[in-house]
């Protein structure tokens, strides 16, 4: 009833915090980039040997390049160049001259001309600082020059704009273009139990099986709603239109008898929040209650048969407790 894009999302998204396929290619894609620039190992030289830059145009033949391609366009914000005496990136196509590569500036084609396509950047300096060649231009030369060289020859050469890069960086990365929800908090609360939050997450996201969603995909069941028996069930009728769960909402928290109109589930939610009396119990009740509606009328339908097969005043006694709290 979910579609499975937003079931694999973050928490304060829309999902259940499962890691979709795109997002787990993502995450191997940066941390297999930041191995080719800071490490020293064989697969670093033969990446850069074979392929150059992850931000240069990709081969066609290879479907594992032009997917850490399309993952190193995207991450490049979150990814800056840092000069060091091991630096091992391209001086065309990586944009170590903050943030932009060499090709963004005027009268780049002075320096470029001097060196290969695929040419490192550590050919433009020494020992002793950054060598310009002969005929570049002032302001590239002068640009260039302004970029400090770090001589510790263990720092990163690349490195991720929020500190120390992890699973959870990228993910957050990768979902960055989603706006967050505002009731993250009353689902996924600090005390919340899977059994009973997941079907508050299906409320309100829209996957619980409403006999509209059902019609809507081609089941036969019946329209009416089975609380009370009066207009067709729906998410909104169920949370809080229906006269049953109304009164089961009211009975948990009086206040919402303050109400001219029958609320729904988002504006009890945002009540709460304004209010400031939301907690720990009140998410745990407010999660749990889409599971707990549907089981209070089946008590309550098993009480009134039972009490007109049978007479006990065990039932009878069982069954008015439950036609106070449904009236």
């Amino acid at each position: 009833m979910v579609w499975w894009a937003n079931t694999c999302k973050r928490k304060d998204i829309v999902g259940l915090g499962l890691p979709s396929f795109q997002a787990l290619r993502y995450d191997f894609d940066c941390s297999l980039i930041l191995r080719i620039y800071n490490g020293d190992a064989l697969l670093s030289h033969w990446f850069y040997i074979k392929y150059g830059s992850p931000w240069k145009n990709p081969p066609i033949y290879s479907s594992m390049w032009k997917s850490i391609c399309s993952s190193a366009n995207f991450a490049k914000p979150n990814m800056n160049f840092r000069v060091t005496v091991n630096s091992m990136f391209s001086l065309k196509w990586d944009h170590w001259r903050g943030g932009r590569n060499i090709c963004d500036f005027d009268y780049h084609q002075s320096l470029l001309k001097h060196f290969p396509d695929n040419a490192p950047l550590n050919l433009l300096f020494n020992e002793a600082g950054w060598v310009i060649p002969n005929g570049c231009h002032e302001d590239i030369s002068n640009a260039i020059r302004s970029i400090p060289i770090l001589r510790d020859g263990s720092a990163p050469s690349l490195v991720w704009v929020e500190g120390k890069h992890c699973f959870a960086s990228f993910v957050k990365d990768f979902y960055k273009s989603d706006n967050e929800v505002t009731w993250r908090e009353f689902v996924w609360h600090k005390h919340y139990a899977l059994r009973y939050s997941i079907f508050g997450w299906l409320s309100l996201v829209g996957g619980l099986k409403t006999a509209d969603n059902l019609i809507r995909r081609n089941s036969m069941v019946d329209p009416k709603c089975c609380f009370c028996l009066d207009t067709s069930k729906s998410l909104s009728h169920l949370f809080f239109e229906c006269g049953f769960s109304h009164c089961l909402i009211s009975e948990m928290l009086p206040s919402l008898n303050t109400f001219l109109m029958r609320p729904n589930l988002h504006h009890i939610l945002e009540f709460l929040k304004a209010d400031g009396s939301f907690n720990s119990e009140r998410g745990a009740m407010m999660g749990g209650l889409p599971s707990f509606t549907p089981g209070r009328r089946l008590l309550q339908q098993f009480s009134l048969m039972a009490t007109l097969a049978t007479g006990g005043f065990l039932f009878r006694s069982i069954g008015g407790n439950l036609l106070k709290l449904g009236r």
